[in-house]
């Protein structure tokens, strides 16, 4: 970069998709982005990551287990359909589907004509049977690292109701909780259409519902307590990775068998962040939540290219923590001639972003990306050498006799950015807002470098702690208005 450096700061507008960040664009409100006090949201916790059992692989589960009408007579037969990994996610060529009566020893290969019950292709990741006992099922494995291990267990019931599970449906949407997943305390309702066979007619009720984290890896499922109702709300036990799951289990009685319904995950903790202190070499990233750790890989910065209609990674070369895992000096050299930038992270547990309120009065959508904007940027200093924050610390006027003059405090605006300052103006706000008098700034637009300065007078009304806030607005993407507390006393 040239020493002319525009100084970037966080939109109040956010990026999905190239192409989609036009008509979302149109639908953000460009009200002020409300900046905080890093970390003062608490801390990420610190949650490995999951990993591969050793010796073995997982994820063999149980889709359903129910009935289906004979292809030929007036019977039916009871179906058990297993899901799992493709073999070749383990650099295997094949899987043989094993079964045991007591699920510990005696395993045998399940026959399929004149051979065994196997994959047909290394992409294939079910298997429907038709048992005529009750077994637990594994799978072998066949060629590449894992050659001769074996998966987890698996013990499905076999359904002896004639019903089947026809369909089912997971509602995730935005409005089941008023949060969007994959974020904490997003909501899954589901339903299931259940079929008497003898006539496909629907069963009204007959099925108890229970939901589970389902470990990614090995598919092992832990029970949600007293989650048992249709609708589930994530929250930050569900963070990690795991998948939600829902059963659908039949009373024995009207409904017979169960089924697996994979309705939603990894969730994540959305952790809103700002970013500040722009120059050649970096920037400082804000975040609300402390974070275990950050480095360079954890981060992407991009730019769209218009001329290969490509994003393009700036890369990231060092990511220093300032005073605690909050807030991280980003290093890295931003090119020549562009203007905006995205920033993400690459956690599984959390995300960095903004909350955006897309509709008046509808609840707000958290995106996990910040849109770095080279735009006006404004500073305001009091005393004349000292940078204030947007709507952090106080200006004491101290103790005044009533209806009497404070001195008056000369308060600076400066255009800090590449582009004009402009629409600038002062207004008080607060109850005790006529007990600070303000002057007018003599310009309404700051060319770049530019300043204008105002002043502000504590005279006093009444008795005791007078309060106020003070508004600067501006063309300014994030800090429009630019808000300042002002505090003085009556004696």
């Amino acid at each position: 970069m040239n020493s002319n450096v525009k100084y970037p700061r966080v939109s109040r507008s956010a990026w999905f998709w190239q192409g989609l960040g036009a008509l979302l664009l149109s639908m953000v409100s460009l009200s002020a982005f409300a900046q905080f006090v890093p970390g003062s949201g608490g801390t990420i916790p610190d949650i490995a990551p999951f990993v591969d059992p050793v010796g073995s692989i997982g994820g063999l589960r149980v889709d359903r287990s129910h009935r289906r009408n004979d292809f030929i007579g007036s019977g039916n037969h009871p179906v058990i359909d297993l899901e799992f990994f493709p073999p070749s996610v383990f650099g295997a060529t094949a899987y043989v589907l094993q079964r045991s009566v007591n699920g510990t020893d005696g395993w045998t290969d399940i026959p399929s004509g004149m051979d065994v019950l196997r994959t047909s292709s290394s992409d294939q990741d079910n298997f429907s049977i038709e048992p005529d006992a009750f077994y637990y099922y594994r799978l072998r494995v066949e060629g590449g690292p894992r050659d001769g291990q074996f998966s987890n267990a698996a013990y499905p019931p076999v359904s002896q109701i004639a019903t089947r599970f026809a369909g089912w449906e997971v509602d995730s949407s935005l409005f089941v909780t008023g949060i969007s997943s994959p974020w904490v305390g997003y909501g899954m309702t589901t339903s299931f259409d259940v079929r008497n066979l003898s006539d496909d007619s629907a069963v009204s009720g007959g099925i108890s519902l229970q939901w589970f984290r389902a470990h990614p890896r090995t598919w092992e499922m832990t029970e949600i307590t007293g989650a048992t109702s249709n609708t589930y709300a994530t929250t930050e036990d569900d963070v990690g990775g795991w998948i939600i799951v829902c059963r659908a289990t039949g009373d024995g009685s009207t409904v017979g068998g169960l089924i697996h319904v994979t309705a939603g995950g990894p969730v994540m903790i959305p952790n809103p962040a700002f970013v500040s202190e722009f120059t050649d070499e970096g920037f400082r990233l804000n975040l609300r939540k402390s974070v275990p750790s950050l480095v360079p890989g954890d981060l992407q910065l991009t730019y769209y290219d218009s001329g290969t209609m490509m994003n393009v990674e700036v890369p990231i070369s060092t990511v220093t923590p300032i005073g605690g895992n909050a807030s991280f000096r980003i290093g890295v050299t931003l090119p020549d001639g562009v203007d905006q930038f995205t920033l993400l992270n690459q956690s599984e547990v959390w995300k960095l972003g903004e909350n955006l309120d897309h509709e008046p009065g509808g609840p707000s959508m958290f995106l996990e990306s910040l849109l770095i904007d080279i735009e006006p940027d404004i500073t305001v200093l009091q005393p004349r050498t000292k940078a204030l924050a947007d709507n952090r610390g106080k200006i004491n006027f101290g103790k005044v006799r009533l209806k009497k003059r404070s001195r008056p405090k000369i308060f600076t605006v400066r255009s800090d950015g590449g582009e004009a300052l402009a629409g600038l103006s002062v207004a008080g706000r607060g109850s005790a807002s006529r007990d600070f008098r303000v002057t007018r700034l003599r310009v309404s637009t700051l060319a770049p470098g530019e300043t204008s300065t105002f002043k502000v007078t504590f005279k006093p009304r009444k008795k005791g702690t007078r309060k106020a806030k003070l508004l600067i607005r501006s063309n300014d993407p994030d800090e429009s208005p630019f808000d300042i507390n002002l505090i003085g006393k009556a004696k």
